[in-house]
């Protein structure tokens, strides 16, 4: 997932006077939502406990990048879009023996364009987080063929994540408060697919039957 560490400053090297990263803007502005998440996620030190993280990856990621599909994203992000993981997760799951449906959590989304910044902002910094689960994975015996196929393909390209943030801290006509409300969108939707995860097990149910 995205990273954590600092105190949330707004100073960009390389930029001149006051002009302030927007990075670090939505970071600071995110980080209790993400926080949130990757608690709900927890270590993935088991078969079963990567099982759930498949699940809920897939329930908050496929309505999501399905809504993404359907809109037109400034031009400025169309080299930096993230690379669709939905279809991924489901053969992961396969590979596990995992065929329980998957209840969606769906975001309550505006698509402007800041608002798509906000949304790209989660998902291209997942990137980062997934180097640390995909040794976790690999500690499982998960691979690219078998079970980590969603990981390996997240981090293919590992400077996706500098070029992001390059053209977001470019973007003059960027709405924080659009961009980073968005995010925290995303990352509630995630937590919440967590969380019903969880509901389920407590109850013995399937998440579809709650």
């Amino acid at each position: 997932m995205i990273e954590l560490t600092g105190n949330g400053g707004t100073k960009l090297m390389g930029f001149q006077g006051t002009q302030k990263s927007h990075r670090f803007e939505l970071r600071a502005r995110t980080m209790e939502q993400h926080q949130a998440l990757e608690a709900a996620v927890g270590p993935l030190n088991s078969i079963a406990a990567y099982q759930r993280y498949l699940r809920g990856q897939e329930a908050f990621r496929a309505p999501l990048e399905r809504q993404l599909a359907a809109v037109r994203v400034p031009t400025t992000l169309e080299d930096v879009l993230p690379v669709p993981l939905a279809a991924l997760l489901t053969l992961d799951r396969a590979d596990l023996g995992d065929a329980v449906d998957v209840v969606e959590e769906t975001a309550a989304l505006s698509f402007t364009p800041s608002a798509i910044f906000g949304i790209l902002y989660v998902l291209e910094g997942s990137t980062l987080g997934a180097r640390l689960l995909h040794q976790q994975a690999g500690a499982l015996g998960l691979t690219a063929a078998h079970g980590a196929r969603h990981l390996a393909e997240q981090i293919a390209q590992p400077g996706t994540w500098k070029q992001f943030v390059s053209v977001l801290d470019a973007e003059e006509a960027l709405d924080l408060d659009e961009a980073a409300a968005s995010a925290n969108a995303v990352f509630e939707a995630g937590r919440r697919a967590f969380a019903r995860l969880d509901d389920a097990e407590r109850s013995n149910r399937r998440p579809d039957e709650l």
